[in-house]
């Protein structure tokens, strides 16, 4: 047993997974099935890392010489082309981190790049004599003809995804695993993969390591991913900072392999990983940016886990911006909580994207809001922020679909920001009947968070829903800040709406003033395309076709 001395105002134990959450873990394993078998998945996906010594496991974490990309080539395959998309999406390639860096095309099963880019990465990518074959990606990717504009960017998908799909999974499991059982392989592990990732995160430059900023956007921002996504990346790794923290002082064997004791193991992660993750998102760079709230929340997350009053940017500071960022907003996002209650949301409550997008408001806002209260802000009793989740429920027409406005939802128009994983949070503060009755009218009984951390609410919400007699979203209603209205009419099983779009909202669009929409018997009967089936600004079906006046039911004056 050793002690963990570090300097005073420092971190000195867990702050997110509290003596409260483990009780709450503890009574949920011991009241649900479905507990169980969370505790279940979380151990058997930890024990998936844990199979493998600690020099391979540290290949999870891609090197910054190893680009990035989200998509192999926008012409998908250099065999079969765009039949890839017929079968699988565009993100839809095979891989596994058993056979590393190696991709394998849907529709033919064949895999690539032709050469050996393992062996050419253990080579510190110098022995150019391993690039062989006729697809070789020296991780700059692989391009038919030298003239061609995109290249296929093998190598760089490998990493972009292993990144998401393995990585940051891994740090999410083995932490909780520890939280769970207190072993001490599921800590070191973790601790393992995050004293990597501190270790090379301050060299990450998405600009200058990733195929978007190679071949579309050279300013195109962000660290491991690119700067929206990266805010997972910093929630991932907060969360599981904090919850193997009390691990760090007897991990003998990662203080020997880092050269650090476990104060110096403790300050490398916070100043190498927290706090430049944290100066990204509060210092201007705008480095690491998402649509409002994502960085929000997850700075906050960093703040909890350092809980340091020392150092740059300190706990403090960092929920002082997210509250009430003093500084000139550059962009929309640097906007603080309470100027964005005003200012970035329609009167009604709407934000000012399409509906899909709007829901990531939702879970958000609730998420800051609550991390919030953990700093003794309570923001609950704003009307603005409460009608955040009352305004997707008057959206509604029939009590089933939202108007698939811009890149939203699809033909069958189900409801969008009325079900639990949206409204669930919130409810745990309003209480609303209507909110209940929402949720288990368009969601189910069966979408209630099961949080191992978290109280299970589902109970309370079905049985208000039931003592609740009068359906959510069938009466008619106007949104005159968004510029949207319904008229319903009719009765249980012979219901019928009309929606009408007129107002404004700027992100996500389509060309959908004055959208028009009928619903009948539970169907749409004009039904609109919804999200497109490509959102890449710079595909020319985006808006020569699929985000066109022509695919919407939109009234016109004089050909307008």
């Amino acid at each position: 047993f050793a002690l963990l001395v570090l300097p005073a105002w420092s971190k000195t134990g867990r702050n997110f997974y509290t003596a409260d959450r483990v009780a709450c873990m503890k009574d949920n394993l011991a009241r649900y099935e479905w507990a169980q078998k969370e505790r279940d998945r979380i151990i058997r996906e930890a024990d998936r890392w844990t199979a493998y010594d600690d020099e391979r496991l540290r290949d999870l974490v891609p090197p910054p010489q190893v680009p990035r990309s989200a998509r192999v080539c926008i012409n998908e395959c250099p065999v079969h082309g765009q039949d890839v998309l017929k079968v699988a999406s565009m993100y839809g390639w095979k891989m596994d981190f058993d056979h590393p860096y190696k991709v394998v095309c849907p529709v033919g099963g064949e895999s690539y790049p032709s050469n050996d880019f393992y062996a050419y990465l253990k080579g510190s990518m110098k022995d150019r004599s391993l690039l062989t074959g006729d697809h070789v990606d020296d991780g700059w990717g692989y391009k038919q003809s030298p003239d061609d504009r995109f290249a296929y960017w093998f190598v760089a998908y490998y990493a972009h995804w292993m990144a998401d799909r393995y990585l940051l999974p891994a740090l999410q499991n083995l932490s909780k695993a520890y939280v769970i059982t207190g072993e001490a392989k599921y800590a070191h592990k973790c601790a393992l993969l995050l004293w990597q990732l501190a270790t090379y995160y301050p060299d990450y430059n998405y600009e200058t390591q990733s195929s978007y900023g190679k071949e579309v956007d050279h300013g195109y921002k962000g660290r491991l991913l690119y700067h929206t996504w990266e805010t997972w990346t910093v929630e991932t790794a907060a969360l599981a900072y904090d919850a193997i923290f009390p691990a760090l002082a007897g991990d003998a064997e990662l203080q020997k392999l880092s050269g650090l004791d476990a104060a110096g193991l403790a300050r490398h992660l916070e100043d190498r990983m927290l706090r430049v993750m944290a100066d990204d998102i509060i210092g201007g760079s705008h480095r690491i940016q998402g649509n409002w709230g994502m960085h929000q929340q997850a700075a906050l997350l960093v703040a909890l886990a350092l809980d340091t009053r020392a150092g740059t940017p300190t706990s403090q500071q960092i929920v002082d911006w997210v509250l009430d960022n003093r500084a000139p907003a550059e962009l929309y996002t640097d906007t603080g909580f309470r100027d964005m209650l005003v200012n970035l949301l329609h009167r009604d409550g709407i934000a000012f994207e399409s509906p899909s997008y709007n829901c990531g408001w939702m879970t958000d806002l609730a998420a800051i809001a609550d991390l919030l209260i953990a700093n003794g802000v309570d923001l609950w009793k704003e009307p603005r922020l409460r009608s955040v989740y009352t305004a997707p429920i008057d959206m509604l027409a029939n009590g089933q679909h939202t108007t698939p406005l811009g890149d939203s939802n699809n033909m069958f128009s189900g409801g969008l920001g009325v079900s639990a994983p949206y409204q669930e949070q919130a409810w745990a503060q309003m209480r609303l009947p209507r909110q209940a009755k929402a949720m288990v009218q368009c969601g189910g009984t069966g979408q209630f968070s099961r949080d191992l951390f978290r109280p299970y609410l589902g109970d309370e919400i079905i049985t208000q829903a039931e003592a609740t007699p009068q359906e959510a979203g069938v009466t008619s209603s106007l949104l005159p800040g968004l510029g949207f209205l319904t008229l319903q009419t009719g009765k249980p099983g012979r219901r019928f709406a009309l929606s009408l779009y007129y107002g404004y909202y700027v992100g996500h669009t389509h060309f959908d003033l004055l959208n028009m929409d009928l619903y009948a018997y539970g169907w749409p009967l004009t039904p609109d395309l919804g999200y497109p089936e490509t959102a890449d600004t710079y595909d020319p079906r985006r808006f020569g076709f699929l985000a066109h006046t022509v695919v919407h039911n939109t009234c016109m004056v004089d050909a307008t």
